[in-house]
């Protein structure tokens, strides 16, 4: 009998992240012969923009895919309701079509993914990318010291630890996390389990350079109203949570002073008057700052015109086991970065690869040894880019988990 795998997941297969992070893994791995079902939660914009193309991808495909509306207010209440509705669709579904192992993306899906290991004794990968309760802790979202959200933080922490003493395979996302792990850095002992580091992988078919013509960057500095011989210091993704943007734009000003014909091209959808605004808190004039919304298809062909890309990630605990899916799909365009220590495995990737430069802090004195090197130094994009397909290429986080699914189906 054909094995069946229900890969849980509360992103959105339309939201970016989805269409980046969770389907094509799973096309990859259809691909490989294996049959799946999809359970999303769908945030209601987007499913009416994007389920039109996705059913189209998925067409003729050995997937099936149930998507749930998901739930953003009151906050935790709309979250447990949410996961109510998962387990009723999962048992629905074992009921018609039982299925032989549960792919479990973070830890809400973890919630009930947990309760049908418990029940049906099915096996449960537990794919806790980041370190969520931590992260969302560090973020200041849930305060250790706050009523309710105080007792949330605690209460997935406890939740981790059961995820990964009942997971028939755990899977991190960096090098740096695992080890956290298994020093008992994280839930307080040692973990023993059976664990795997697969990346935020990115397609580097999709973003290679040799794909970039000339013309196509040519029109891009038109566009711009740029020469090819302006600094182009790129951003590309939101700039909020994690990711520093008054300290890049400190780094910036540094930057505008030693080579004054710079510009700071940010890729993103989030509110351009606010960072626009944010960089004149600072400074620096609206004419030395573009910030353009740009769609996946279109994204390697606006990076190919950096010379150089920065993202700077505040360094907490949690984010040692943050792989930023924006650093591979960089490395396969052979872009170099000026990025932070103290995050994922980042700086040793970039040192490895010699593809960039690392901050230890962020202070005047690196922002100028870094500007120095930015704006002297030449990067090799051919040892950037295999460099980056050896660590975040999709084919091989694609047999990572066949190899885990294969293992977990044959026990």
């Amino acid at each position: 009998m054909e094995k069946h795998i229900l890969y849980l997941t509360y992103d959105g297969i339309t939201d970016p992240l989805g269409s980046s992070q969770v389907l094509p893994y799973i096309l990859g791995l259809e691909a490989l012969g294996h049959r799946f079902s999809i359970i999303s939660f769908e945030k209601t914009g987007r499913f009416a923009e994007g389920e039109t193309a996705i059913r189209e991808i998925l067409k003729g495909k050995n997937i099936r895919w149930v998507p749930l509306v998901y739930h953003k207010s009151p906050p935790v209440l709309s979250t447990l309701w949410d996961v109510d509705l998962l387990k009723k669709e999962m048992e629905k579904l074992h009921r018609t079509d039982p299925f032989h192992l549960m792919h479990c993306r973070s830890y809400i899906t973890s919630l009930a993914g947990l309760s049908f290991k418990k029940k049906y004794n099915i096996p449960f990968l537990f794919d806790m990318r980041a370190f969520y309760p931590d992260e969302r802790a560090d973020a200041g979202l849930w305060p250790k010291n706050h009523a309710l959200f105080g007792r949330v933080y605690r209460f997935f922490k406890k939740k981790e630890n059961d995820f990964l003493q009942n997971a028939d395979h755990t899977v991190v996302l960096t090098q740096a996390g695992a080890k956290i792990m298994r020093d008992g850095k994280l839930t307080g002992m040692p973990f023993q389990g059976k664990l795997s580091v697969i990346p935020c992988c990115a397609d580097m078919a999709h973003f290679n350079y040799e794909n970039i013509q000339e013309a196509d960057k040519l029109h891009l500095w038109n566009k711009l109203n740029i020469t090819p011989e302006t600094f182009v210091l790129g951003y590309s993704g939101s700039v909020g949570t994690w990711y520093m943007l008054p300290e890049m734009l400190d780094f910036f000003n540094v930057l505008l002073e030693k080579k004054a014909d710079s510009i700071f091209l940010i890729l993103s959808r989030d509110n351009a008057q606010e960072i626009k605004d944010a960089a004149i808190a600072k400074g620096i004039s609206s004419d030395k700052m573009k910030v353009i919304p740009v769609n996946r298809v279109e994204m390697p062909v606006w990076l190919s015109v950096f010379d150089y890309s920065i993202f700077f990630i505040l360094p907490t605990f949690s984010k040692q086991a943050s792989s930023p899916t924006k650093q591979g799909e960089l490395m396969g365009l052979g872009i170099p970065v000026v990025c932070n220590a103290n995050v994922g495995d980042t700086e040793e990737i970039v040192k490895k690869s010699s593809g960039g430069i690392v901050v230890q802090s962020f202070t005047a004195n690196d922002y100028e040894s870094a500007a120095e090197k930015c704006i002297s130094s030449t990067a090799d994009k051919k040892q950037i880019r295999e460099l980056g397909i050896s660590y975040y290429g999709l084919t091989d986080g694609i047999d990572k988990y066949n190899k885990i699914y294969v293992s977990l189906l044959r026990d």
